[in-house]
């Protein structure tokens, strides 16, 4: 299941989240979430991070990809691959979301 995550710099300080759900719930990360079915990796950076933070993101270029694999020993019961994307701030003020 692919997801994405935009790193995003403005003023010296990172824009986090603070998970509100699980996996990982009460824990800080970058916005970002799974891809719709048909939406671009540059375009769901962009959308997960106005939806999360209310603020509007450029991608720049990919960070990283990383693979989160459970795996039991015998069988794969997911599989995300979450792709960072550098991303310019654009505009807007962060303000918290209920997810």
């Amino acid at each position: 299941m692919p997801a994405v995550g935009a790193i995003v710099f403005r003023d010296g300080e990172v824009l986090l989240v603070k998970r509100g759900t699980e996996p990982n719930k009460g824990r800080w990360s970058l916005p970002g979430g799974v891809l719709e079915v048909g939406e671009t990796v540059e375009a769901g950076a962009v959308r997960e991070t106005l939806e999360e933070t209310g603020v509007t993101v450029r991608p720049e270029r990919v960070f990283s990809v990383l693979d989160f694999i459970d795996f039991d020993g015998e069988q794969v019961h997911w599989h995300y691959v979450l792709i960072d994307l550098l991303c310019d701030y654009v505009r807007g003020e962060p303000v918290p979301a209920t997810d």
